[in-house]
């Protein structure tokens, strides 16, 4: 496609273009920079999140810790000092006489598998009777330098978690309250720590009463460092609002080592935050840029064929200027050669007579051309369907286009039939026929034989010109239909046209509910036919308006 009007002509597009897309790179940036902050919001969001699962959490520990400790753990201790006491240096008590004299307390102390005693001055190591021999041999060659290294802290407990002969063991150990000298130590199982952990989750909500007026649904874990699950709650754990920790230290007690987990739920956010958990943007942000990408594809495709369209109608302009000053020039020159008498012979005047009126059908035949094109693009092209004898209409186009295909040494065969009645539009026919003629013999060789024939049939009437030219490629069949197209070919680079003749004989033949199509011929060429439907099946016009669209 050649570039109309030069350069210039095409910074419209081009600017256009270019602002389309400056404004897709600012939407770009501008969607960038929201989902920039609806991350940065939900970031913070979640922040927050997890530190109310942070707080869950220390106080869940800080309940269990004092459940434990207090119920579970000093009773155990308070007995051993107690026997201490009584019997100085003696046998520990087993496991029953803890449990005997332990009863009058809140459910019981934790059971106590083994019991120990620690002469922190001598070193010396005691064991209850049920303790097992490699447990004690752990004891007696650790315990004193864990009391040596001041743990725990006077006055509290300290845990140990260790693996004995393949088998998970918890010490339990602190100083007797009666004497600093003395260290009792117990095993325990940390399964049994179960009811004091239900007591410590049931004992009120784990977050702050202004957090809501119901409790939060908060998801709780804490495993022992086996991975034993001794209390879960809740339907699972989110990461991106939990929190997670593998407690240690001194001040961890019996739980070090233990993994805890506490998470707030994502439906119980809006409970927590002014407006809830902000959903992600990112599918509307997406959805945005791809909406604009595609309005700019869009908006690019429209220049492009605008531009397109532009240089065709130019084009289009430019070829009928040239169709028609070459007739009229013609016209001109015949005109003046008989007016200024500068025939020799009546044989001159003669032929000067006949290419006058040859030009001037080709004239004719253009403009009605352009005419009905331009009617055809505003739509309102008007018919006037009537019963009409074909076979008289084929004949009359034919003698009307007569000078024309003479003057190219073309033969018109015809191969129709004497009447043949149809509902036609009669000056529409005759245009088809005119335009499928002229097609015929521009492009055809000079010399050939063109055959229009009528056929009538139980289904169609079909109307065909067949040339002897080239032919037309399959691929390019129903290309050539379309307007402004021609088919580039060297060796008929002097054929003429607007390439609108054959779009008028598509518009014609739709308008009569018929079609037009193109195949190969007999012999090398092309044969262009139309189909018009029964006389009882053409389209009736009525109710449309003169000058409406049919």
């Amino acid at each position: 496609m050649r570039e109309i009007g030069g350069r210039g002509s095409l910074a419209g597009p081009r600017a256009i273009a270019l602002l389309l897309g400056a404004t897709l790179v600012l939407a770009a940036l501008l969607a960038w920079q929201a989902q920039d902050a609806a991350r940065s919001h939900r970031r913070a969001a979640e922040g927050t999140l997890r530190d109310d699962s942070r707080f869950a959490a220390r106080e869940f520990l800080r309940r269990a810790r004092f459940e434990v400790d207090h119920f579970g753990l000093y009773p155990i201790i308070y007995v051993l000092s107690a026997n201490e006491r009584a019997f100085p240096g003696g046998a520990l008590p087993d496991r029953e006489e803890i449990a005997r004299l332990s009863r009058r307390m809140r459910n019981g102390p934790l059971p106590a598998r083994a019991l120990f005693r620690l002469d922190v001055a001598t070193g010396t190591v005691s064991a209850s009777p049920e303790a097992p021999e490699d447990l004690v041999a752990w004891v007696r060659a650790n315990l004193p330098g864990l009391v040596a290294g001041k743990t725990p802290p006077e006055g509290e407990l300290a845990a140990e978690t260790i693996s004995v002969a393949g088998a998970p063991r918890t010490i339990v150990y602190g100083v007797s309250p009666d004497s600093s000298r003395i260290c009792l130590a117990f095993e325990v199982d940390t399964k049994d720590l179960a009811p004091f952990l239900e007591r410590a989750f049931a004992d009120g909500p784990l977050l702050p009463a202004a957090a809501g007026a119901e409790p939060i649904p908060l998801f709780l874990e804490l495993s022992d460092a086996w991975g034993r699950v001794l209390l879960r709650r809740g339907s699972s754990f989110d990461a991106a609002l939990g929190f997670e920790e593998r407690l240690a230290g001194p001040r961890a007690g019996i739980f070090r080592g233990m993994t805890l987990r506490v998470s707030v739920p994502a439906e119980a956010a809006r409970r927590l935050l002014v407006g809830g958990l902000p959903p992600s943007r990112l599918p509307v942000v997406l959805g945005a840029l791809t909406l604009a990408a595609g309005l700019l594809a869009a908006a690019v495709a429209l220049a492009r064929r605008e531009r397109a369209v532009a240089a065709m109608r130019s084009d289009f302009v430019s070829a009928v200027s040239h169709e028609l000053r070459t007739p009229l020039a013609q016209i001109r020159l015949f005109a003046e050669t008989l007016m200024l008498e500068r025939t020799r012979t009546a044989e001159e005047r003669r032929r000067s007579l006949a290419i006058i009126d040859q030009e001037a059908r080709r004239l004719s035949h253009l403009v009605d051309n352009t005419l009905q094109f331009t009617r055809a693009e505003r739509g309102t092209i008007a018919l006037e369907l009537a019963d009409h004898d074909l076979s008289g209409i084929v004949r009359d186009a034919i003698e009307a286009f007569s000078p024309i295909a003479a003057a190219r040494g073309v033969r018109v065969a015809v191969q129709i039939p004497e009447t043949l009645m149809a509902r036609v539009d009669e000056g529409a026919v005759r245009q088809i026929l005119i335009n499928l003629l002229d097609n015929a013999v521009k492009y055809g060789p000079p010399g050939q034989q063109v055959v229009v024939g009528l056929e009538s049939g139980p289904r169609s009437l079909r109307l065909f010109v067949e040339d002897q030219g080239p032919g037309i490629a399959p691929g390019d069949r129903e290309r050539i239909w379309e307007k402004f197209a021609r088919l580039p070919r060297r060796d008929q680079a002097h054929a003429g046209g607007a390439g609108i003749g054959l779009s008028v004989v598509r518009d014609l033949a739709s308008l009569h509910g018929a079609t037009a199509r193109v195949e190969a011929g007999v012999g090398s060429g092309s044969r262009f036919v139309v189909e018009f439907p029964p006389a009882a099946a053409a389209p009736s016009l009525e109710g449309i308006p003169a000058g409406g669209k049919a």
